[in-house]
């Protein structure tokens, strides 16, 4: 009798931990993982020899067979861009734009190009201007910065848009974060499988793993130390390549997408009003724009209309996002591209000398954000600076 002890011990607990895997699955206590893996036939990332951005987009990759749209996308261009192709020559006639950022100017959770937000600023800026697609998934503002340095400046571009999410205070590349956590074998291979264990070691930050992938819970724990080196240093470089290379810059901080409003609340504050990385572009002389305030109209616009015809409207994570209120939606893009494409003379008449030869567009009318929609913190005094720089990470799990 004394041998079945032991058995029924272990059914009891497998019976345990089963129940609360599926009650934790049901209850959606633990975020879902998306996986960012470079060494996965179908991942469209591998390694990149330039330890600053430990990893990159492959070039020509193929998966129209149901890619995930986290790790692997339908195609990439033969440069490696999650974009239409380009070609490193310019014409002459087209303005053309250069955006940074993460999964969320990469597009991920969205499966067609036209979807993403290049695309939907290029679509709705005319046919003289062209926005090249340099988001990765995962990338911080450095990696971004050091993508530019040694590719985007192929490019010649005009205009540089950076788009700033709240985790870009983390200063490592998603992929390279795993580097610098030593963990038994096995383990992270059960915390993409098992919801219950990821919630316990998220709660706990066991093995370090909220610490890893929760960009929120590393701004609180590195506080004292955000805008000290890191971010900083990024923004520095990008404004000495901006001097250096001619083009023109604009930060656009991107919002969190909630059921109730459209919010930079995830956003460290400074004091006086002013987000963390409002403070620190302002310190090394680069103009910052929230999207936040053109958001709000957009969705105050849309609710007026949708309201009168339905009697309800529909909140901002499910119409600007594709459900985790930070990756835009085919909607939330377009919703973007109309506040920089909008009426707000942030772009000075200096811009215009840049533009190439045979160029017929009128970055005044074109290049601006929504006047009253957009807060804008400006450290030039208006007409002191010839450089017009006006401003505005993928987490690892939903």
């Amino acid at each position: 009798m004394l041998p079945r002890i032991p058995l029924l011990l272990t059914v009891s607990a497998l019976t345990l931990l089963g129940t609360l895997e599926l009650g934790v699955r049901a209850f959606r206590l633990a975020p879902g993982v998306h996986r960012l893996r470079t060494g996965v036939l179908r991942s469209g990332y591998e390694l990149s020899s330039n330890p600053r951005l430990a990893y990159v987009f492959k070039k020509n990759y193929r998966d129209l067979d149901g890619p995930d749209l986290h790790e692997s996308f339908p195609s990439t261009n033969s440069h490696g861009q999650r974009d239409i192709e380009r070609r490193f020559e310019r014409d002459p006639r087209r303005f053309r734009v250069l955006m940074l950022g993460d999964s969320v100017v990469a597009g991920h959770g969205v499966r067609e190009l036209e979807d993403t937000l290049p695309l939907t600023l290029e679509r709705q800026l005319g046919a003289d201007v062209e926005v090249l697609n340099f988001g990765v998934g995962g990338y911080c503002t450095a990696g971004e910065v050091e993508l530019l340095r040694t590719e985007g400046v192929l490019y010649n571009p005009d205009l540089v848009v950076l788009v700033f999410v709240n985790n870009d205070y983390v200063p490592v590349n998603g992929q390279a974060a795993s580097y610098t956590y030593e963990r038994p074998g096995g383990v992270e291979a059960l915390f993409h499988h098992s919801a219950f264990f990821r919630y316990v070691s998220l709660q706990t930050d066991f093995l370090h793993f909220r610490e890893q992938v929760d960009p929120k819970y590393w701004i609180d724990r590195n506080a004292r130390h955000l805008g000290q080196g890191g971010l900083k240093d990024a923004f520095s470089e990008l404004k000495g390549l901006s001097d250096a290379r001619q083009f023109a810059l604009l930060t656009a901080i991107w919002p969190t997408f909630s059921d109730d409003t459209i919010h930079d609340d995830d956003h460290p504050a400074s004091g006086g009003g002013q987000l963390l990385v409002e403070s620190i572009l302002e310190s090394v002389g680069i103009r910052s724009a929230r999207l936040s305030p053109a958001y709000r109209a957009e969705h105050a616009d849309r609710c007026a209309r949708t309201h009168a015809e339905r009697g309800r409207c529909a909140t901002p994570k499910s119409l600007y996002s594709i459900g985790d209120g930070i990756h835009p939606s085919g909607l939330g893009a377009v919703s973007s591209g109309q506040c920089v494409g909008s009426d707000h003379s942030g772009v000075s008449p200096a811009l215009r000398t840049r533009v190439r030869a045979g160029c017929r567009l009128e970055i005044r009318q074109k290049l601006r954000c929504v006047p009253t929609a957009v807060s804008v913190h400006d450290p030039f005094p208006r007409g002191k600076s010839d450089k017009s720089v006006v401003s505005s990470k993928s987490p690892v799990f939903e």
